[in-house]
């Protein structure tokens, strides 16, 4: 019974094209807590409701806690990986019933929908200017420690660089001169 069951998710996730990225979305109603600072300076989050108290990153930048609806219980929406999750969840969707409030899908230069794709690190840190103008072009500084990370790419974040980087170069014809 186990073995069909595990059979019949995987084709199913195969037949949405995640099969990839191993992921599912969770669900969870509640208020948010805070920790001082997650490891990279970020503060850190869990909904009251989790059962197992799951961290997050808060999106502090996109929406500051002091910003959230006061005594109304919110929806988050999570993508968990399907095999070895460490505890943490990443963020995709804080609501409230009447509205969106953060949405990670959403690119913050752009306004477009991103799609989650899998990227292998770069050993070369992006230039700060490709941070900035293109941050979610799916250029990934390889200091994770992993072969291969999840990330949201925004196809136009990925033209512009592809174009900005283009203009950079310095041909060899005007090298020489």
């Amino acid at each position: 019974m186990t073995v069909v069951w595990f059979a019949a998710c995987h084709l199913g996730m195969l037949a949405r094209g995640q099969a990839a990225l191993r992921e599912h979305e969770t669900r969870l109603t509640g208020k948010p807590s805070f920790s001082s600072s997650g490891p990279d300076g970020c503060p850190e989050a869990w909904v009251d409701t989790d059962p197992k108290a799951r961290r997050f990153t808060w999106p502090q930048s996109e929406l500051p806690a002091g910003e959230l609806p006061a005594d109304t219980a919110l929806t988050f929406t999570f993508l968990e990986p399907v095999f070895f999750t460490q505890g943490h969840l990443v963020l995709a969707k804080i609501s409230t019933p009447d509205k969106v409030l953060y949405d990670a899908s959403i690119c913050r230069v752009h306004r477009e929908t991103m799609h989650r794709t899998v990227v292998t690190p770069d050993a070369k840190p992006p230039h700060p200017a490709e941070l900035t103008l293109f941050p979610n072009c799916g250029r990934i500084p390889k200091c994770t420690g992993q072969n291969q990370v999840t990330t949201w790419v925004c196809d136009s974040c990925r033209r512009e660089r592809d174009r900005w980087l283009d203009q950079c170069r310095i041909s060899p014809v005007s090298a020489a001169r």
